[in-house]
């Protein structure tokens, strides 16, 4: 008798889990069938990039206001040696300042035109999280900046086109560079260097996202509960200063974008490829807290045609974005600014026609 009740449960125990295996199979298919039907150039694991729903932007982001995360704002990238990029069309808080980003993942408040006005004197930044504007509202960036210190007195139209992402080195800046400057033609590419972009890129592609998931409908449901991340932090050691000689600290697939060797690879190809669309090269940078031969580089550089000015980011207690977070501040991005337009304005570098 009691085996008889237990019959039945047993059969819909089965049934369920041939149910479940069934919808699993359907689902996996459909998934498969949607990645091929699909773009081609996304990378592996990208439907991980974007975790979670980005708060949208409500009127300010004052303490208390949700903040998007690092995850949300930064995506895996389908540029080879990008590594990573920012998503396009966001509209948030991130770090306590209104982050609004193009359809290309330029952070700027509008979309600058295509093709580029006739009379427009375009100037486009490189860097890394200072020059982005890590925590500092869009109009007191060092572009926004710049870009009002130099219009200042001039009939021209000046506009500065700031191309930073956060995390990034030379080396990913040289391959942003190349497909943006064809698109948006500079006339002037302007390079913030600081000490770590020989290093590692402050963020890593996570190891499973090299290589295609087994199953995208595993995939798919860690995106939904939010237990994965795209990516992971690289090791302290790992984003300092890092010499050709100290190369097997670094993960082997990222060897070829750090080290000296890989820097001046890097400013090698944004020099070509802004000769391209004929803008003039200026690298703000300083070597000497760095294991460098400055006049060596400053050699090279000159060979590829790149103007080297001597400065670095100003530094202080109160350049800083607070106690805790050493990003510059309003302050540190307006005085960068000006002490670019005026070594620009006594070079004659970077600036329209008069």
């Amino acid at each position: 008798m009691a085996d008889a009740r237990r019959s039945p449960l047993i059969y819909r125990a089965l049934a369920l889990a041939l149910g479940l295996v069934v919808a699993g199979v359907i689902g996996e298919v459909g998934l498969r069938l949607q990645a091929r039907l699909g773009p081609g150039d996304r990378p592996p694991g990208s439907e991980w990039a974007r975790w979670g729903q980005v708060p949208e932007f409500s009127g300010d982001c004052v303490q208390g206001v949700e903040q998007a995360k690092l995850g949300q704002i930064l995506r895996p990238s389908t540029l080879a040696g990008a590594v990573f990029e920012l998503v396009g069309g966001l509209d948030t808080c991130f770090e306590g300042a209104r982050l609004t980003t193009t359809t290309d993942g330029l952070r700027a408040g509008a979309e600058p035109a295509v093709p580029k006005p006739e009379r427009l004197h375009r100037i486009m930044i490189l860097g890394d999280s200072q020059a982005f504007g890590w925590g500092v509202p869009l109009e007191a960036t060092v572009g926004e900046q710049l870009e009002g210190v130099l219009s200042a007195g001039r009939d021209a139209s000046i506009e500065v086109v700031n191309a930073a992402v956060p995390g990034y080195n030379t080396f990913q800046q040289a391959a942003l560079f190349e497909r943006l400057a064809p698109r948006y033609r500079p006339d002037c590419v302007l390079v913030l260097f600081t000490s770590n972009d020989l290093a590692l890129p402050l963020f890593l592609l996570r190891p499973e996202l090299t290589e295609r998931p087994r199953s995208l409908l595993v995939s798919r449901v860690r995106l939904l509960t939010g237990s994965k991340r795209w990516f992971r932090f690289a090791q302290p050691d790992q984003i300092e200063f890092v010499t050709d000689l100290d190369l097997e600290r670094v993960p082997e697939g990222y060897r070829h974008m750090v080290g000296v060797e890989a820097y001046r690879g890097a400013l090698r190809r944004i020099a070509q490829t802004a000769g391209a669309v004929g803008a003039t090269v200026v690298n703000a940078a300083r070597y000497d807290q760095l294991p460098i031969d400055a006049l060596e580089m400053a050699a090279f550089q000159r060979s590829v045609d790149i103007h080297l000015l001597d400065l670095t980011w100003p530094r202080g207690p109160e350049l800083r974005l607070s106690d805790t977070d050493p990003h510059p501040s309003p302050l540190a991005h307006a005085r960068f600014a000006e002490t670019l337009r005026g070594e620009l304005e006594a070079g004659g570098i970077c600036l329209p026609p008069p």
